[in-house]
């Protein structure tokens, strides 16, 4: 459906990971491998999760993307450290916000969106329906892109 030359914006693929991995923290403490985490994280948050746990100074001269996803993978109950996550890639983008998602595949494509607690194969866009959440969304998405144009 959104895919294009193997990349694709589905949320299986490209904002969260589904399955049972074993996580070892900076004390050694280890998540249940069978623990499903239902907490949005990203692959940006690796990096900071790998230096903190490394004991290694995260740079200071750069913005980072990434936050520190310890919390949510070494005890119940954490939160994600994310209010939205962003993906801009060749022609395709994407933003996620709590159970939302847009998700366009060209730069002059409009804007689907989808309720990813009801409806996880993104297959009911509901742009037409929800003006406002879809205006919501892309306000953020707005926002991550001037965030980053300013940083570079």
């Amino acid at each position: 459906l959104l895919s294009d030359s193997r990349l694709s914006l589905r949320e299986r693929n490209v904002l969260s990971r589904r399955g049972n991995d074993v996580y070892v923290g900076p004390e050694n403490e280890v998540a249940e491998a069978a623990r499903t985490i239902d907490q949005p994280l990203w692959s940006p948050d690796l990096f900071i999760a790998c230096a903190k746990v490394a004991g290694a100074e995260l740079p200071k001269d750069r913005k980072l993307d990434g936050r520190d996803p310890l919390p949510v993978l070494s005890s119940k109950g954490s939160r994600s450290p994310h209010d939205s996550l962003y993906f801009n890639y060749r022609q395709h983008a994407a933003l996620r916000m709590g159970d939302r998602k847009i998700v366009r595949v060209g730069p002059t494509a409009r804007w689907m969106l989808f309720d990813l607690a009801n409806d996880q194969g993104e297959m009911n866009d509901l742009a037409t329906n929800e003006p406002d959440q879809l205006t919501r969304l892309v306000n953020e998405f707005d926002r991550w892109e001037s965030d980053l144009d300013e940083s570079n």
